[in-house]
């Protein structure tokens, strides 16, 4: 009798959940005060802005877009960066995705198949930041989270380039390293507008991902049979 259990995740998102995902990971609670601040500052060009951003963000969703297609297991970002720089730097990118969103996967629970614990934890550290912060700050500090994740999956793609095999059926990326360098360069000038309250902030949460690494590697140590 076979008593593997089935510890995966129900892959029960259809296009349309997906494609909703995605847009909202790429506007973000931003949009409910961005438009008001981007009018005060630039009156009637601030639609054009929007557009242009658009543009330019695009070059981190080309490079993502290259990086995917060289995998097909789930993971993304933490993947990228884990087969670029190693296990700590993929945790780190996980971790960072994680507070910029408040969503990760963790232990698939056996009956749900559900990220139950992560479920949890997540609603427990978004009361604490809902509860600690204004929305602005709260934004600032997200956003930060997620330019860091992406300096880690763009800086990945080149070092992926060399150590994976090209396949048909691959994402082409033209151009060469441009891409790569203009979304790198981008993302580089945006953390620079934050504040040092979210750097620090983004700093502890670092540090406690830290901790988290070391603890999960000790664990993972000694659930390995000694020989």
């Amino acid at each position: 009798m076979n008593n593997n259990k089935d510890t995966s995740l129900n892959r029960e998102i259809g296009p349309v959940g997906f494609a909703a995902i995605a847009l909202n990971g790429v506007i973000g609670a931003g949009i409910f005060a961005l438009p008001a601040v981007a009018a005060a500052k630039s009156g009637n060009f601030s639609p054009w802005l929007f557009l242009i951003c658009a543009v330019l963000i695009m070059t981190v969703v080309l490079c993502f877009a290259r990086a995917a297609s060289f995998f097909r297991d789930t993971g993304g970002p933490i993947q990228y960066a884990a087969l670029a720089f190693g296990p700590f730097a993929g945790f780190q990118t996980g971790w960072l995705v994680y507070i910029g969103r408040l969503a990760a996967v963790g232990a698939i629970h056996p009956r749900t198949r559900t990220p139950l614990n992560s479920i949890v934890f997540y609603a427990a550290l978004g009361l604490v930041l809902a509860l600690s912060g204004s929305f602005v700050w709260l934004a600032v500090v997200s956003t930060l989270a997620r330019l860091l994740s992406y300096i880690l999956g763009v800086a990945a793609l080149p070092v992926l380039e060399k150590r994976i095999e090209k396949t048909e059926g691959q994402f082409r990326l033209r151009g060469g390293y441009l891409v790569p360098a203009i979304a790198l360069l981008l993302c580089l000038w945006l953390i620079t507008f934050a504040s040092i309250s979210a750097w620090l902030t983004t700093a502890a949460f670092f540090a406690m991902g830290s901790v988290l690494y070391l603890l999960s590697s000790r664990k993972h140590q000694q659930s390995i049979p000694k020989a």
